[in-house]
């Protein structure tokens, strides 16, 4: 069957050979490899598939369409696709193989959310684009949004942008300098403002005390916390709840 799609799809081989054509070009990717079809592009398989074949794949779109990301340049999510190569060798296949079926499991997840799901395609085209980047511009922007995924994965703990730094094994200067680099402000703000915007959701949709709300943002000292939110909002968070939480009124 020849298929012409609309979007991206990742292909990662765990075992067997996967052959298919692009175009006029003929692969074969065998256990540990990736191939990329692009919008457009016409392809089909070249081979039946059989039992000894297992694959993931995915699909997705360059632009996060409904992700709470405002801060974050579009720009940085399509140079990821646009510097995978169409066949790549994975450095680390069993970690990427753990990604993909942490992406089934969200799927089947009764309140699996959008935001997790992205990340997780974020995380997975990393993995892929790592072995094949060629340019020092393109690996720190990648760099840049490894970190960011792990703010957004890991605020509602204790978390500074040195702990990030030693997470992804590099120098927390030079994560911070690339990571302002990238997104316009330095990773400590990054922190900062993905814990007051999480704040202030709990704020509004939730019966959570303040206190309470602290520490679910990863901040056990409320006072900080206090200061923090009112230096980002120009208000309390007893008073942000007041003005801003849902009023429901009801009409006979």
């Amino acid at each position: 069957m020849r298929r012409l799609p609309t979007d991206y799809e990742l292909i990662f081989v765990t075992k067997g050979v996967l052959e298919m054509q692009i175009g006029k070009n003929r692969f074969s990717v065998s256990a540990g490899e990736t191939l990329l079809l692009r919008p457009q592009e016409e392809h089909w398989g070249t081979k039946d598939y059989g039992p000894e074949l297992s694959f993931f794949w995915m699909h997705f779109l360059v632009q996060p369409q409904q992700m709470d990301l405002e801060h974050r340049p579009d720009s940085a999510f399509e140079e990821i696709a646009t510097v995978i190569s169409q066949h790549t060798v994975v450095e680390q296949p069993d970690s990427l193989a753990e990604l993909f079926q942490h992406l089934l499991d969200e799927q089947r997840g009764y309140h699996s959310d959008l935001l997790s799901k992205n990340l997780l395609v974020w995380l997975i085209l990393c993995k892929t684009c790592s072995t094949c980047l060629t340019g020092p511009h393109s690996r720190s922007r990648v760099l840049a949004a490894l970190a960011d995924n792990y703010v957004q994965l890991n605020f509602h703990h204790s978390l500074s942008a040195a702990q990030a730094a030693e997470h992804l094994g590099c120098n927390p200067q030079y994560l911070s300098r690339i990571y302002r680099q990238t997104y316009g402000y330095t990773l400590t703000e990054a922190i900062h403002r993905t814990r007051i915007a999480h704040a202030c959701h709990l704020l509004l949709h939730s019966n959570l005390r303040v206190n309470e709300v602290a520490r679910s943002c990863g901040l056990d000292d409320v006072s900080y916390f206090l200061q923090l939110f009112k230096r980002h909002k120009g208000m309390t968070a007893t008073a942000y709840r007041r003005l801003h939480a849902p009023i429901f009124v009801n009409t006979i």
